[in-house]
């Protein structure tokens, strides 16, 4: 939901620029309304790999708890 309501602010940036200024300008607002859809990514990229870290080490717990018990094979 963010991610689209930050697309559709840099589109009306953009386009308000796009017939006001330069191009070097437009290049710049473009990195800075990019900036927050990139950090709000990379969040979610860590909170994923966080829980995909813990997914595994239960399961390598498991793993563990199954071969002290002598069940693994």
């Amino acid at each position: 939901m963010a991610g689209i309501k930050i697309r559709s602010f840099s589109k009306k940036i953009i386009n308000y620029l796009s017939d006001n200024s330069g191009f070097y300008h437009i290049f710049v607002l473009m990195l800075l309304v990019n900036i927050p859809r990139l950090i709000l990514e990379s969040v979610w990229i860590i909170k994923t790999a966080k829980s995909q870290i813990i997914i595994l080490g239960i399961k390598n717990e498991f793993e563990w708890r199954k071969y002290k018990a002598g069940d693994m094979e």
